[in-house]
């Protein structure tokens, strides 16, 4: 998936408010006659890096609701930190939105 995840920062006293935006349409599977088509389709690892260091990181799984919304602080951030997210799913589809503060 292209561009499936939104940051929007605010940076504070040296902490960093982060609420994060993922379009995904994080699906259950089964129980349905068509398997393949609705075959269970969810994030299962995210993580946030500051300067290549890990301050964040979940472990999701199918009963997370469609395009999730996620809020954290990080701290010991500054004006040219360098932010980045991930995500895996659990059929190995991946993204990643790099940003600066």
């Amino acid at each position: 998936m292209m561009e499936s995840i939104k940051v929007r920062t605010t940076l504070k006293n040296g902490s960093v408010t982060v609420r994060m935006f993922i379009r995904y349409p994080m699906r259950v599977g089964g129980g349905r006659k068509n398997e393949d088509l609705y075959a269970p389709h969810f994030i299962q690892e995210i993580s946030c890096e500051l300067n290549g260091e890990t301050v964040m990181r979940g472990y999701w799984g199918p009963g997370v609701a469609q395009n999730p919304y996620l809020s954290f602080i990080v701290d010991n951030a500054k004006v040219g930190d360098a932010l980045a997210f991930r995500w895996v799913d659990n059929r190995g589809g991946t993204d990643v939105f790099e940003t600066k503060l």
